[in-house]
């Protein structure tokens, strides 16, 4: 029997090492990630960024279409749609003293406190609007 040259048995354990690297990587699947951009976490960045769109006025749209299902994006999406419906009657009666300029006040301290307590991830009522904004089906 003449000897295998060098090259030979490297070529052979080269293409047995391959022939077992398909087989390991057939067996050993990788774990698929489940997409959830928007779990029911309050710590979860994109949710406090959800929650705090909204209350700023019309942007409200922007988590009811894409953030339905987080109940904690629910929430205050819900309170920044009765805020968008002050903000609208206060654009309204503007012009009225004193009942339009306290409904731009209402309106501006609505918002900050909002998006105070969306990005801190706590889920407190607005005072006033807070009761009859949840009671809104969205």
């Amino acid at each position: 029997m003449p000897a295998k040259s060098g090259l030979a048995i490297h070529h052979k354990i080269r293409e047995k090492a391959k022939h077992i690297a398909r087989q390991v990587s057939k067996r050993i699947k990788p774990k698929k990630k489940k997409q959830n951009d928007f779990p029911l976490i309050e710590n979860n960045v994109k949710s406090r960024i959800m929650a705090a769109l909204s209350y700023v006025h019309v942007v409200v749209l922007v988590p009811l279409v894409f953030a339905r299902k987080n109940s904690y994006v629910k929430f205050h999406a819900k309170q920044g749609v009765g805020l968008l419906i002050i903000w609208l009657l206060a654009l309204l009666l503007f012009w009225v003293p004193i009942v339009g300029w306290l409904l731009v006040l209402v309106s501006v301290a609505g918002l900050f406190f909002g998006v105070t307590s969306a990005l801190t991830g706590q889920e407190k009522r607005l005072p006033v609007i807070g009761r009859m904004a949840q009671s809104f089906k969205v």
